[in-house]
């Protein structure tokens, strides 16, 4: 007898553990999800580097000294930013320095961060507006805490989330204010490996409708991460990432597509951006560089020099 309820119990974990996968919700909703082609993934009109960020670690160690980040969107002050890390016991001090390179007057702000709980908890205060922000998430990456204040608060003010464990999905609600907002009602079903594969937003008198489906790859990393039109129809994807990875199994590029025309019956995409990351020997993340389309307004270099 005890046999035979170690089968069952066993089986009904094989199927809970099936039923949460990316093919299980693209089979329920009937989703149409983008593929990508080789031509999709040609970057050689992102040639303007908008972003560019360089970490540096103490010695040989896994702990980070400072990252600089140089940031250079088209249209926008350049704008530098360098993080100095300073670590005591599991508690992480975070010095960031933002400079605006080609604004004049205001060019410079500072944010001192304090990081427990490996990163997920984060205080902020800025010395300038005399402000202070914390922020805090559970080890899947799920907003628990989102309040600030500032000088005349007479308390912290923003987002407190509660969280839910069932059956079958974990529950968010937030509080804003004392009170629950009801168009914020979040479900996140889970991989067998504990990872989010499906976001549903609930609110009153509407079926749940998806926000963001995951698609994970046979080592557990993600390789899709679609994103849905929640005021339209539930088939909609408007945006999806692709991700690679390097034969060490470390982030290698983020590839970011973008819907063209939404009223289209059928969709296409186009690459606006793309992510790609370096490692060291000792498999230290060492740069990031994001890169877009040039701005088509900006005259050609070489046609202004004629």
């Amino acid at each position: 007898m005890r046999i035979f309820t170690l089968i069952i119990a066993l089986f009904f974990i094989v199927q809970a553990q099936k039923r949460f996968t990316s093919d299980y919700f693209v089979s329920k909703y009937n989703l149409s999800l983008p593929e990508v082609s080789q031509e999709m993934l040609d970057i050689s009109a992102l040639t303007h580097t908008s972003d560019l960020w360089e970490y540096y670690y103490h010695e040989n160690t896994d702990k980070l000294d400072s990252i600089v980040r140089m940031l250079t969107i088209e249209g926008a002050p350049r704008n530098l930013q360098k993080d100095e890390y300073r670590y005591y016991g599991d508690t992480v001090y975070v010095n960031s320095v933002s400079i605006f390179i080609d604004r004049k007057g205001d060019t410079s702000s500072v944010t001192n961060f304090k990081y427990t709980d490996e990163f997920r908890t984060q205080l902020a205060y800025k010395p300038k507006y005399n402000c202070i922000w914390k922020s805090s998430f559970d080890e899947r990456g799920i907003k628990l805490l989102d309040v600030c204040k500032c000088p005349g608060d007479t308390g912290f003010r923003g987002q407190v989330f509660n969280k839910t464990k069932y059956n079958e999905y974990i529950e968010s609600i937030e509080t804003y204010r004392g009170e629950i907002d009801s168009n914020t009602i979040r479900r996140y079903y889970l991989t067998p490996f504990d990872s989010i594969v499906a976001d549903f937003m609930v609110t009153k008198r509407k079926e749940p409708f998806i926000v963001r489906l995951n698609v994970y790859n046979n080592n557990k990393k993600k390789k899709y991460s679609f994103g849905f039109g929640i005021f339209s129809n539930i088939n909609e994807v408007i945006s999806f990432n692709y991700y690679t990875y390097t034969d060490k199994n470390q982030l290698h590029r983020s590839y970011y597509f973008d819907v063209i025309n939404r009223k289209a019956k059928e969709k296409s995409y186009e690459l606006v951006n793309y992510t790609e990351y370096e490692y060291d020997s000792l498999g230290r993340k060492i740069r990031v560089t994001t890169r877009v389309k040039p701005d088509p307004k900006e005259p050609n270099t070489e046609e202004a020099k004629k």
